[in-house]
């Protein structure tokens, strides 16, 4: 079996990559085709087997720097398979995911020590970009709902240098800004940021730092400063 036209594709110098890797039902021609023309200054490739992930390893000049897989193949990799995913060296990891509960166990298994994203198939496209980009900017985005059913351990908040290093550099300046009292379209202004962006920057700040809402984000934020 040979990989598809669409997976031999190799990526110019300095383009950011993203790699689908699952069924085709999930990861269509069509929404490919969808996110490219959001996304088109990114290198889009699909492989539609994990079994495949050597010949497109061959095939490309650099590693991905995320590769995003459904949960049927994330749920079905065999040890060969996953030492082939390893081998490709990408930078981020997310699960789009249809069950909430297998997206639950598997961001807090496999995910989480990884520092994965994880959101939903069906997410509105506009989202679906946004999020992309957020991961290809060097973010990390858990849906809500994944949240819910499985909250990550979160150190207590005396241990301030452990919280501190769970947060990204991109997560640090906005929550430094919004220690400082500044409103979203502020921060978005300042770190030349859409809202949304922002919007996502602050959701898994709070998450990390153990906070339900903006203000006791800040609170503890300060103290670990």
């Amino acid at each position: 079996m040979s990989m598809p036209d669409r997976g031999e594709q190799t990526c110019a110098p300095g383009t950011p990559s993203v790699l689908f890797v699952g069924k085709s039902s999930n990861f269509s021609p069509r929404l490919i085709a969808a996110t490219g023309q959001d996304l088109d200054d990114v290198q889009l490739s699909v492989v539609p087997d994990p079994d495949f992930l050597t010949d497109f390893a061959a095939t490309q000049d650099r590693a991905p720097n995320l590769v995003v897989m459904d949960e049927q193949t994330l749920g079905s990799l065999t040890d060969s398979q996953l030492e082939q995913l390893n081998a490709l060296h990408w930078t981020a990891l997310a699960l789009a995911y249809n069950s909430i509960g297998y997206a639950a166990t598997s961001y807090r298994t496999v995910l989480a020590p990884r520092n994965g994203s994880v959101f939903a198939l069906n997410t509105r496209l506009d989202l679906w970009v946004t999020i992309l980009r957020l991961i290809l900017h060097g973010g990390v985005y858990v849906c809500p709902h994944v949240v819910h059913h499985a909250p990550p351990p979160v150190p207590d908040g005396d241990d301030g240098a452990r919280l501190d290093i769970t947060l990204t550099p991109r997560q640090r300046e906005v929550m430094k800004l919004v220690s400082e009292g500044r409103c979203n379209k502020e921060i978005a202004a300042t770190l030349g940021l859409s809202e949304h962006t922002v919007k996502l920057h602050l959701h898994n700040a709070n998450r990390r730092l153990g906070a339900s809402n903006r203000t006791e984000a800040a609170m503890r934020f300060r103290s670990i400063r």
